[in-house]
């Protein structure tokens, strides 16, 4: 028998109900909601046909609307990254964005360099809108150089376009800064030439915290969610001459704000996947 799982109903202010999955792993079904007398929405299968779990995201929380490993669904062209597959299920992959100079390449260990792009891998206009509520959670395994290679490991291409919806970029003096809408976060400065965990995590309501190998180093509130910008892992910001080695091994992106014990679950998890 397939799986019921919970499906909340946008329509009847949040009920949530029991959907019954009838087809395989993220095939989008039609849903009548009860709730609402009867309006039909879309719902996307989590989980396998035949009451057979779908495999887990990442550390398995929930929520995962991106998931971006090394090694893994990463299409080249002429030896450059042309396409970084989403493994969340949500079909929200990251594919070069037309620019006319060079895309991001690949390192011998399967991660995504971009300090050698000046044009990165766009987002989708969903991943967007998601993001434009100042709700969510974005995080990240990096390897960045002492030479302060500027990027924006997730984010808009200009350093300085804050209401765009610059939400991860490494800056000078080996430091990643965060936005949420007109608030920036410096971060900390970390160690150079090593590998770090960076995790964002937003409120919805113009809070947010940036924490470094599972530490809080910077928060914030009162901002205005914006993101208004589809977002590109890898585009160097616009004031970029520097040069170096920007590494990533792994992205997660959520569409909730992790929090306590699912904060530090995502911690460990990104901290294993490169050392």
């Amino acid at each position: 028998m397939p799986l019921s799982e919970t499906y909340t109903c946008a329509d009847a202010a949040g009920v949530a109900e029991t959907y019954t999955c009838a087809d395989s792993a993220g095939v989008a079904e039609t849903y009548a909601c009860a709730g609402a007398a009867g309006v039909v929405e879309t719902y996307t299968c989590a989980s396998a046909a035949d009451g057979v779990a779908a495999p887990s995201v990442g550390p398995g929380l929930a929520n995962a609307v991106g998931w971006y490993m090394r090694n893994t669904g990463i299409t080249l062209m002429s030896g450059d990254v042309e396409q970084w597959a989403d493994q969340s299920g949500q079909g929200n992959h990251l594919t070069f964005d037309g620019g006319s100079t060079t895309r991001p390449a690949v390192s011998g260990s399967g991660d995504i360099d971009l300090q050698e792009a000046s044009d990165g891998l766009q987002a989708t206009a969903a991943l967007r809108d998601l993001l434009d509520t100042g709700l969510f959670t974005i995080g990240v395994r990096v390897y960045i150089t002492s030479s302060n290679p500027r990027a924006a490991i997730f984010g808009t291409r200009n350093a300085n376009d804050d209401s765009g919806g610059l939400l991860f970029s490494a800056g000078s003096a080996t430091q990643v800064r965060g936005y949420v809408g007109d608030n920036q976060n410096d971060g900390a400065n970390f160690t150079a030439d090593e590998w770090a965990t960076w995790i964002m995590a937003a409120d919805g309501a113009g809070g947010m915290s940036i924490y470094l190998n599972g530490v809080e180093v910077d928060s914030d509130t009162g901002a205005t969610p914006q993101c208004t910008t589809i977002p590109s892992v890898g585009k160097n910001l616009a004031t970029n001459t520097d040069s170096g080695v920007l590494l990533v091994a792994e992205i997660l992106v959520y569409s909730d704000e992790k929090t306590g014990g699912d904060l530090a679950t995502l911690n460990t998890y990104l901290t294993g996947t490169a050392t």
